[in-house]
């Protein structure tokens, strides 16, 4: 009886000390922050690899931008955006998305043409969910079949519990993706 009393007094003082840090901000137990849709927006240095979710190295942002400007040379300028964001706060990644790409902040390409296609990691505490969304005239270049083949390669990578992993897995996806246009 003594052992179980001085068990609960122990958990309550835990509990206590546990509830006490998180009032003054020292133990936060979900430091994920998940990013607005609706008011999440490019980055402003380099709008088409916005990397929230510090997952990007380097050499994979300067790999999408020298593609980008190459793609930006051509006439239709097709212009293929990365996001990796933390969480979508319980959303799926179609309808985070989906919000996404209802706001202009978001749309690739050549408005002309609605030639742009946006790719979006989200961590979502490990789970690593992919989207690729196309515009209207990618469309016929990228069906969702060849989207499904893509993500499903890349998937191993994309998946993984490793940042450099996810990094690599996103550029692979990206060159796929371009692949796909320019091939």
């Amino acid at each position: 009886m003594v052992n179980l009393i001085h068990n609960e007094k122990g958990l309550l003082l835990f509990m206590a000390t546990l509830f006490f840090l998180s009032g003054l901000g020292f133990y936060q137990p979900h430091p994920v922050s998940a990013e607005n849709p609706e008011t999440l927006m490019p980055n402003s240095n380099y709008p088409l690899v916005s990397d929230y979710a510090n997952i990007l190295s380097p050499d994979t942002v300067n790999q999408i931008r020298q593609a980008n400007e190459k793609m930006a040379s051509y006439d239709d300028q097709v212009q293929i955006a990365v996001l990796t964001v933390n969480s979508t706060d319980g959303q799926s990644i179609a309808d985070f998305t989906n919000d996404l790409t209802l706001r202009s902040d978001w749309h690739p390409g050549s408005k002309k043409y609605d030639n742009g296609v946006l790719i979006v990691f989200a961590k979502n505490g490990g789970k690593n969910n992919v989207r690729i969304a196309t515009g209207t005239g990618m469309e016929q270049y990228l069906p969702d079949a060849t989207l499904h083949k893509l993500l499903l390669e890349n998937q191993s990578k994309l998946k993984s519990s490793s940042t450099s992993q996810n990094d690599q897995g996103i550029l692979d996806l990206f060159l796929d993706v371009r692949g796909g246009l320019c091939g």
